[in-house]
């Protein structure tokens, strides 16, 4: 193709053609254009400086590693716990020797440092991992999420996705949680076979520990779903029935887990199988129970738009969406992953009381509670009933 596109410039036999400006910037114009036509001819030909939305962009999985080891790390924010997350982080530095750093706080938190970082230019985060779907969009609108879809991306729900821009890693499920040691057997039946109004039993007054609503989105949404979608049989009357048990308020489902683990409190409505799960499997006298339609919430993860190490960003969000790493996450923090084709092999499913949940709400896009106004106003009623 080149010498046939050469061969249609007008030729000249003279030495000091060079010279004749108006066939330099002929000849120069058209090899240009012609090396352009190459670079986008080629499967993943990026130009310089930019980087791959998608593993053919950039010729394969080979190529993004090979950069992403020139980078040599990659840091994420997230809001899943540190212990659970290095361990799982491990496999993706045994298969291509590239350090992951790891800052782990509230999914708020992390939330507020990254849109601050971004906001000041200050970018430090590759990956961000949060909770709270809407923090994403959020940042998505910001312009602060990069836009790369992992070869596994069609193996994810939509639904529980912003395609392009992030994608579910774990489960959070709330479940109501009882201190096996302390809570009497025929109350721990009742538990199981009806969670909520097992919580009014008149023997668990003062012994109820339940989270502040404003801690973040798994109870938020356990609220909202007795609120808005048992308002026939429960709604913000049996909120005021849970009240009156006289319950302890703690502000994190750590500290929960504490109180329960302690003894402190017999029972919750606000636990996270997440946490509840590893902890039984460690000994922790403690059993649980979904109710029938339980509200559930996904980790997100995405890639930041101005990554310091931008293909080491991408080849992880390639391995933490594969089929091996997202069983993996599974038997690690022994939550439900969402990816097609997942079985579940955890441990805790194997306990011979478990049971798992029959119906889940993700509340999101559907619950205008969750919104602005309306948001601020539910936390202001539910805090004025509960005195906190």
């Amino acid at each position: 193709m080149l010498s046939n596109r050469m061969a249609e410039c007008p030729r000249t036999d003279e030495p000091a053609a060079a010279g004749r400006p108006g066939l330099r910037k002929m000849a120069l114009g058209m090899v240009g254009a012609i090396v352009a036509a190459l670079v986008l001819a080629v499967p993943g030909a990026l130009l310089a400086g930019e980087v791959p939305s998608s593993l053919n962009e950039i010729g394969g999985i080979e190529t993004l590693a090979a950069r992403a080891r020139d980078e040599g790390e990659v840091m994420v924010y997230g809001g899943p716990g540190y212990s659970k997350m290095m361990e799982w982080f491990k496999g993706f530095e045994a298969a291509y020797g590239i350090k992951v750093q790891y800052y782990r706080a509230s999914s708020t938190t992390v939330f507020q440092r990254f849109m601050t970082e971004q906001a000041v230019g200050q970018q430090i985060a590759d990956v961000l991992i949060n909770s709270l779907r809407d923090n994403m969009m959020i940042a998505d609108e910001a312009g602060y999420l990069a836009e790369y879809y992992p070869a596994s991306a069609s193996l994810f729900p939509e639904a529980l996705s912003i395609p392009g821009k992030s994608w579910p890693t774990y489960l959070a499920i709330q479940a109501v949680a009882w201190n096996t040691d302390l809570v009497p057997p025929d109350l721990q039946q009742a538990l199981r076979e009806h969670p909520r109004k097992a919580l009014l039993d008149p023997r668990l007054r003062g012994r109820l520990a339940m989270v502040n609503v404003t801690s973040g989105q798994l109870t938020l949404l356990g609220n909202l779903n007795v609120v808005a979608n048992h308002a026939e049989t429960h709604g913000w009357p049996y909120l005021k029935a849970l009240a009156d048990q006289e319950p302890m308020i703690v502000e994190t489902l750590p500290a929960l887990l504490d109180a329960l683990t302690s003894g402190e409190a017999w029972v919750t409505p606000d636990a996270a199988e997440s946490i509840l799960a590893p902890a039984v499997l460690e000994g922790a006298p403690l059993a649980y129970a979904f109710p029938p339609v339980t509200a559930g919430t996904e980790f997100q993860m995405a890639v930041a738009e101005r990554a310091p190490n931008p293909h080491a960003a991408r080849l992880l969000m390639e391995w933490m969406t594969s089929p091996e790493a997202q069983q993996r996450l599974a038997e690690i923090s022994q939550a439900p992953v969402v990816i097609d084709g997942w079985k579940d092999t955890r441990e805790i499913s194997r306990m011979d009381w478990y049971q798992p949940p029959r119906g889940l709400w993700f509340g999101l896009g559907d619950a205008p509670e969750l919104h602005s106004k309306a948001r601020k106003e539910f936390y202001e009623t539910w805090q004025s009933i509960f005195g906190h």
